[in-house]
């Protein structure tokens, strides 16, 4: 068997140097940033995911799945449910804003908003928080961006595509004159935060390293092997990636189970992939900072997020909204 050394051709080493690690973000679309986090933060996430994780399953809640898709219009994990006989390898631990104050303590850390406000500006909402819980015989997942539903830059006498009308994995090749001149930018970003080391195979996701500028979407039936690279890193690690950059988790092939929380963050003006406004829980947003309110949602961004007339202050959802009202 090929160890992780053997098997990697990765451009980007583990660094401390903020400096590099940007540097390598921008020509790369990711860096790995060495012990962003120490060994207690590790234990103290890596306890508390896998004591959520036992909750949920007892209750039978949660997603998990065993195999995943490269149809266009399906996500790419199809959800599985376990039966007596068979648990599907792979579970997601989602929503983890409302799931222990040590995951909110983590929105608070300064190299969220060192590494990320180059890319998404100063004012970036939190998309999505999960535990992703990679089991033995976990599938690999195609290739793909997260930022899939941008419409790409077109030319004048193309014909229409309605932005609604976006199909993830659908692959989208650019012509020369897009390849040379056009671009989308940067609307998403995600931080992959390891609970256990990364290997090849344990399946650590793998980047297409440099396909962040390319402007296509992959096709997911190709899986590009030969040129995909996997993000190793250590325990503690901050590996920060392009949400334009092709990547797709690798099959886990070991004995071991491998856990990763990914926070994944936008631009403002985009809609979050999990309803923060709805799902977080009342208590939670008492008791938040200003810093995670913004995460969240619940300040307006330039008249976007509005509930009543005032957009310069946080949104209350018990006081702002106002209905049907008459003379008095």
């Amino acid at each position: 068997m090929r160890t992780s050394s053997e098997n990697n051709r990765d451009p980007v080493a583990p660094t401390s140097d903020l400096t590099r690690a940007l540097g390598d973000l921008a020509e790369h679309g990711y860096c790995i940033i060495r012990d962003a986090l120490s060994a207690q933060q590790v234990e103290a996430l890596r306890t508390r995911v896998l004591g959520q994780l036992a909750g949920e399953r007892a209750r039978g809640l949660g997603f998990a799945y065993g195999e995943v898709s490269t149809e266009p219009a399906l996500d790419n994990f199809l959800p599985s449910k376990a039966s007596r006989d068979h648990e599907p390898p792979n579970r997601w631990v989602d929503q983890l804003v409302n799931k222990g104050k040590v995951f909110r303590d983590l929105l608070e850390h300064p190299l969220i908003e060192q590494t990320l406000s180059g890319l998404l500006g100063r004012d970036f909402l939190l998309s999505a928080y999960a535990a992703h819980v990679t089991g033995p015989g976990g599938p690999r997942q195609p290739l793909h961006t997260d930022q899939f539903w941008m419409p790409p830059p077109t030319p004048r006498d193309a014909p229409h595509r309605p932005a609604g009308d976006l199909l993830r994995g659908e692959h989208s090749p650019v012509t020369p004159d897009q390849a040379d001149n056009l671009i989308s930018p940067p609307v998403v970003g995600n931080i992959m935060w390891p609970l256990d080391e990364f290997t090849v195979e344990n399946g650590a996701t793998r980047f297409m390293p440099g396909t962040h500028l390319s402007g296509e979407q992959p096709d997911p039936r190709d899986p590009l092997e030969e040129e995909a690279v996997s993000m190793v890193g250590p325990p503690g690690s901050a590996i920060v990636f392009d949400g334009r950059l092709w990547h797709g988790a690798g099959a886990n092939t070991s004995n071991a189970t491998r856990i990763g929380l990914l926070t994944t963050f936008c631009a403002p003006m985009f809609r979050q992939q999990e309803n923060y406004t709805l799902g977080t829980a009342p208590e939670i947003v008492r008791g938040a900072s200003e810093r995670l309110l913004t995460l969240l949602g619940l300040k307006p961004w330039l008249g976007y997020g509005r509930v009543g007339s005032d957009t310069h202050k946080f949104v209350e959802r018990e006081s702002d909204v106002v209905g049907e009202l008459g003379p008095t």
